[in-house]
């Protein structure tokens, strides 16, 4: 019994509530929220608001950069330094790696690829005065391929 009680309530309040909207349906629907002095005063303050945060966070960010520029700066000036000195380590490297390879070549071999390119010289001087350039041309290629140090070439 009591539990049938509440139900109906609910239930007929439904009903209640369903019948005054299906009346009043019409007006509801021809009613203009839009012109309603509070709704426009709302839609303008509303607005307003916008507007001055737009405008606080433009100067905001204005700020920000003024703030943040000489930092930055100073980042990509620290950015180059540390570019520049890779740079000359790697130069360095390069350079001690050359003289190791050089250093490592033994003196009889050094001389053997020294008399090696000049005989290809030779042979590339010889076929260019007999018109052979194709000849000659590979001659000097392969002269040139050979890596050893410029003290040999005196």
């Amino acid at each position: 019994m009591f539990s049938i009680l509440p139900i109906t309530l609910i239930i007929l309040s439904l009903v209640v509530i369903i019948f005054i909207i299906v009346r009043k349906f019409p007006q509801l629907s021809l009613l203009d929220v839009d012109s309603i002095p509070e709704v426009k005063m709302e839609k303008k303050k509303t607005e307003i608001i916008r507007k001055k945060i737009a405008v606080q966070s433009k100067e905001a960010g204005e700020k920000r950069k003024i703030l943040f520029k000489p930092i930055i700066q100073k980042s990509k000036d620290i950015q180059l330094i540390f570019r520049k000195y890779v740079g000359q380590i790697e130069r360095v490297l390069v350079k001690k790696e050359k003289e190791k390879r050089e250093s490592a070549e033994l003196p009889e071999n050094r001389l053997e690829k020294a008399k090696q390119i000049r005989v290809l010289l030779q042979e590339g001087n010889y076929a260019l005065e007999q018109n052979d350039r194709e000849s000659a041309e590979q001659k000097f290629i392969s002269a040139i391929k050979y890596p050893i140090p410029a003290i040999l070439w005196i």
